[in-house]
């Protein structure tokens, strides 16, 4: 005679549950030509998460390190990544979602950089009648660029009947 909870005990036993897996989180800088990318999100294991972004870089020949961290969950795996073009944070993307990783959060960040040769940008914008002026204001506020307080948008002659030497 079987009771009630000795089947329980022996289907239990029968059709384990399945154990319960803790992701590593990671965060990953990577840097590319004119861009930096932060990534941040959860792989299933970490060394699943390091193969498989390491089969990317070695595919590209790039330069990259790890670093792994004892976490309050489990662990934590830093990434520094050195990258030659942009379209390989995609690269990167998809080999953590195709170990059933998630990339919870993704942040660019654009350098634009002004040519060394370049003139500064207030004498790209002065009026040539204020040149060497020293009522000159040439500030923005909001997009309006200010010239003076006699001439707030410019004087509209070559000449300026109020132009002073500095």
């Amino acid at each position: 005679m079987n009771f009630p909870s000795q089947q329980i005990i022996r289907q239990q036993h029968q059709n384990p549950q399945p154990a319960l897996v803790i992701p590593i989180r990671f965060a990953a800088i990577a840097v590319a030509p004119n861009q930096r990318y932060r990534l941040q999100g959860f792989a299933p294991q970490s060394d699943r998460l390091i193969a498989a972004l390491e089969s990317v870089m070695t595919r590209f020949g790039l330069h990259w390190e790890y670093q792994r961290q004892p976490d309050r969950w489990g662990e934590y795996i830093t990434i520094h990544m050195q990258l030659s073009s942009r379209q390989q944070i995609t690269d990167i993307r998809q080999a953590i979602q195709s170990i059933g990783g998630i990339v919870n959060e993704m942040q660019t960040q654009y350098e634009i950089r002004r040519p060394d040769n370049a003139p500064p940008r207030w004498e790209l914008e002065r009026p040539t009648p204020c040149v060497g002026c020293r009522h000159y204001y040439g500030k923005t506020h909001g997009r309006q660029l200010l010239i003076c307080a006699m001439h707030p948008f410019g004087y509209p002659d070559s000449s300026c009947p109020d132009w002073e030497g500095s």
